[in-house]
């Protein structure tokens, strides 16, 4: 059976080994190209291998000197770890997933926050919560009185922080004035 990638969307192997931010990435097909299934079952051993030589292959020489060798376990964990991938991925589900990711990251112009805590404008004994959908949609939320109020302190009240030295610095909350929700502002005038 031929089913061609005409959902557009990337289908890859990817291993972080445990405890380690040095890993590889493996694209099998791109969204514009075509990839038959039968073609990726058949040949999965030979894309899981592929793979595992770039784990062995990699040393101290390599990626500009930023390489490290991989333990023999880490290579074998490597090809289990594409067969298992390119046999139970959703590819068209995770490609969704990281497009939504990069327009909400346009839409923020960088990260997005997941949520936001912030007392309001006009009554800052009040507090408010935005909350982010997948796109990046913000959506507001009132926070109900005594859900908070015991643990985050009225932004007006003087608030002391130690610094780095121990030495404390009295702040007291202001509006900002950039935007919504409030900052700290160091109170030069505190006793």
């Amino acid at each position: 059976m031929l089913v061609e990638n005409i959902f557009g969307y990337a289908v890859w192997v990817e291993y972080f080994p445990s405890g380690s931010n040095h890993g590889h990435v493996m694209l099998i097909s791109t969204p514009d190209e075509s990839i038959a299934m039968s073609t990726l079952l058949v040949d999965i051993e030979e894309y899981a291998a592929e793979f595992a030589g770039m784990f062995d292959r990699c040393d101290g020489e390599r990626h500009k000197g930023k390489a490290h060798r991989h333990s023999n376990e880490e290579i074998q964990e490597a090809y289990r770890q594409a067969v298992g991938q390119l046999l139970t991925k959703d590819f068209a589900q995770e490609w969704a997933d990281i497009k939504a990711k990069e327009r909400a990251w346009k839409r923020w112009g960088g990260p997005v926050p997941k949520f936001t805590m912030h007392p309001t404008i006009e009554d800052p004994s009040k507090w408010e919560v935005i909350v982010t959908d997948k796109e990046g949609t913000p959506t507001l939320y009132d926070i109900p009185k005594g859900v908070i109020d015991d643990v985050v302190p009225d932004p007006r009240e003087k608030t002391t922080i130690m610094d780095k030295d121990g030495t404390p610095i009295v702040y007291r909350g202001q509006p900002n004035e950039e935007g919504i929700g409030w900052t700290l502002k160091e109170d030069k005038d505190a006793s």
